[in-house]
């Protein structure tokens, strides 16, 4: 199966561009660093920010059992079907937004409502069985791993320290006081600057890299986004579990899940890229945005645990201005009026769930641009559910 692994890291050098580089401190206000311009979007296209006393976005997961984690035997992985009209959605709104986009730089789109696809969209050269590169979208699947792995008693919880780890690397008494929840959080307290990811890619060692960076502040009080920081979590993966991440998410995620065609980068020593390195077809992309809605359970198996779900879109970072809070690794905000969750990756690529509409919407996209037209989007979507 290791054969699969693609190394490549010549096609995400186009990814230096992508944002996250500045700090938030850990307060429910922030103010808007950026400096770079942004489309133009009417005040009643842009997406809210979360309620200040928001804490996990939407209830569906309550009304779904407190399984624990079990081993998937056979299930039928195949989507269903249906039609837009049959799940409360107007299908003249969603012809109107395949049209209005079709001339866009957006590859694919595949939504779900009620668990069925009822619409999907391919520009010419694509279809269902294409893969795309989901860039951060990694970032979510590997906070999902990283909740198996504890689960299933492969790592013991988040607050095991990096220093218990990497004894001897860490450098000073504040850097041992990291823990995996600060990576998951992006609160580490590592901040790499504007050329962070470049560097972090055209390293030798990009563990060793991470691990060596000076801190710009004490672990759990700023929020500062890091691919790096998320390519921990793969290593200390393979480290606890004694297996690859390719394997371990093979074993306990995609195959459940049907997910059999992907491709996922690794580091130069040959460890899978936790934050950047995983390409989906849309439609495996939003069987793990649907995953999450059912409260981590995938046709009555229960994959991830209903608790690492609630926590992992549970306020837990500030975030950034124009993405909305963070929770472990994944983006919190409110579109349309409704509370969402979503991976976001560079270029616009996007998993979002919508849990009172049960939605789900998977997004491809080709430019750093279709990061905002992707949020205008599912507000259109969100529209045409009402």
């Amino acid at each position: 199966m290791k054969n699969m692994i693609s190394f490549l890291l010549t096609s995400v050098l186009i990814f230096a561009c992508i944002s996250g580089c500045g700090a938030q401190e850990m307060s429910p206000e922030s103010t808007d660093i950026y400096a770079t311009a942004e489309p133009n979007l009417t005040d009643d296209m842009a997406p809210a920010p979360v309620s200040e006393d928001a804490a996990v976005v939407g209830s569906a997961i309550d009304e779904i059992s407190d399984d624990e984690p079990t081993t998937a035997e056979p299930v039928d992985t195949e989507w269903s079907f249906g039609g837009p009209s049959q799940h409360g959605m107007d299908a003249a709104r969603l012809a109107n937004i395949r049209q209005r986009f079709a001339g866009s730089q957006m590859l694919a789109m595949v939504i779900v409502k009620d668990g069925v696809i009822v619409d999907e969209f391919y520009k010419d050269g694509y279809d269902e069985n294409s893969l795309f590169r989901m860039h951060s979208v990694t970032k979510s699947v590997m906070g999902a791993l990283i909740g198996i792995a504890i689960d299933k008693g492969v790592i013991e919880n988040v607050d095991v320290r990096l220093a218990d780890i990497y004894p001897g690397l860490m450098g000073n008494a504040d850097k041992e006081k990291i823990t995996i929840e600060h990576l998951l959080e992006h609160t580490s307290g590592f901040s790499e600057g504007d050329s962070s990811f470049m560097s972090h890619i055209r390293s030798e060692n990009w563990v060793e890299r991470f691990l060596s960076l000076p801190l710009a502040a004490k672990p759990g009080t700023s929020f500062f986004y890091s691919t790096a920081g998320s390519h921990m979590l793969s290593d200390i993966l393979e480290r606890s579990a004694g297996m690859s991440t390719y394997d371990f998410a093979m074993e306990n995620l995609f195959r459940p899940l049907g997910i059999e065609s992907f491709e996922w980068g690794t580091d130069p020593q040959g460890v899978v890229d936790g934050g950047n390195g995983l390409s989906l077809s849309v439609r495996d992309a939003a069987k793990f945005g649907q995953l999450f809605l059912e409260g981590g359970n995938w046709r009555g198996h229960q994959l991830v645990s209903q608790e690492w779900v609630r926590e992992s879109i549970a306020v837990h970072a500030p975030g950034e201005p124009d993405k909305g809070r963070y929770g472990y690794q994944w983006w919190i905000w409110s579109f349309g009026g409704q509370d969402v969750y979503y991976a976001l990756g560079y270029a616009g690529q996007f998993v979002f769930v919508v849990p009172e509409l049960n939605l789900v919407t998977a997004i491809a996209s080709e430019s750093i641009w279709s990061d905002f037209t992707g949020q205008v989007c599912i507000r259109e979507i969100i529209a045409a559910c009402n």
